[in-house]
Order: structure tokens, then sequence, then C-alpha cells
């Protein structure tokens, strides 16, 4: 028995201010022309990008400063990135809201980033979505100087959820991890 293998690889830029993507679905990749995704409209709206896929399921997450100050941005597709599903911001505190990370399994998307609540002021967050929607956003580090989140999760039983971020002043910073 043959088992066909489906790729999928997803480009994720910004031009002009928005979020592009193009997507390849075959082997050897065979990109799709680029389209965008984010409705963002000035020049420097959109930063901080981060994709993930769980089967045929692709998340894209990303900070946005349409709004004022800068907010986090979903975008879902279930067919493999053929088609996407409508914007939707993420219910987070009042505040700014940078460097996104996200990781899927099949029932949930875990996002971390970093919340500035000041100038001086910033950590890292956690929230859960599931089918009933989001979770509470959950402090993840309370050293008020973190930034630059990445997440994972193992595949394993029991599924562990851990976020790495930097921690400390510019000179010294420590890496941090947190499950």
């Amino acid at each position: 028995m043959r088992r066909r293998i489906r790729l999928l690889l997803v480009l994720i830029g910004f031009v002009a201010g928005l979020l592009h993507h193009r997507a390849a679905v075959a082997v050897p990749p065979q990109w799709s022309p680029t389209e965008i995704l984010s409705s963002g409209g000035s020049v420097g709206d959109v930063a901080s990008v981060s994709v993930a896929a769980f089967g045929s399921n692709v998340y894209v997450v990303w900070s946005d400063a349409r709004l004022g100050a800068r907010r986090l941005f979903l975008r879902q597709s279930v067919d493999f990135g053929a088609t996407w599903g409508a914007e939707e911001l993420i219910p987070t505190p009042a505040g700014t809201h940078i460097e996104p990370s996200i990781v899927a399994n099949a029932q949930t998307l875990f996002l971390a980033w970093t919340f500035r609540e000041s100038s001086t002021n910033s950590d890292i967050w956690h929230m859960r979505r599931t089918a009933s929607g989001w979770g509470a956003p959950v402090r993840v580090s309370v050293s008020g100087n973190a930034s630059a989140p990445s997440i994972a999760r193992t595949r394993a039983f029991p599924e562990t959820i851990a976020v790495a971020f930097e921690r400390g002043a510019t000179g010294q910073r420590q890496i941090v991890i947190a499950y």
C-alpha cells in the first residue's frame, strides 16, 4: 500500500504593513499566489507573527496596532491554508501585546506572548483556545522584564506545555523555561 505524503509549507511575510501568506502543498513545493491575511491598513501596523499547524488546521497569530495599542489577532484555516476564516481579535487585557508564539494539538491552540503593561514592565502570558473559546489569560513570568516567548508541547502522555523566554535587564539576560 502506497501512502501519499501531503506537505504544507507556509511562508508568512509583511508587505506594506499587511500580513501576507503563500502556501505550498505537494512534494516538491508548488507555491500558491500571495494572499493577504490581515486587514490592518498602515505600514508598520502588523508585526510579530507566529504560525502553527496540526492535521489540516493552520493557525496564524500576529500583533497589530490598528486599534491603537498592539493587540493580537488570529486567523485559522481548516483545509491546509486553501481558505481562511475571518480575523479574530484575541481577548486580552488592556495594554500592548507583542511577540506571540503558538502551538496546537487536535483540540487546543496554545498561545504565549509578551504583555507590556507599561514601558518598563513586561511579562509573558499564556492562554488556551478550545472549541468553547478562549480561556482566561495566565501570567507565566513575574519578573516585570520578560520578552521573546517560545511555546512548545510534548506529544507524549501526559501532554506538557513549556514556555521559554528571556528575562532580565539588557546585558544580563537569562533564558528561562516554565512548565
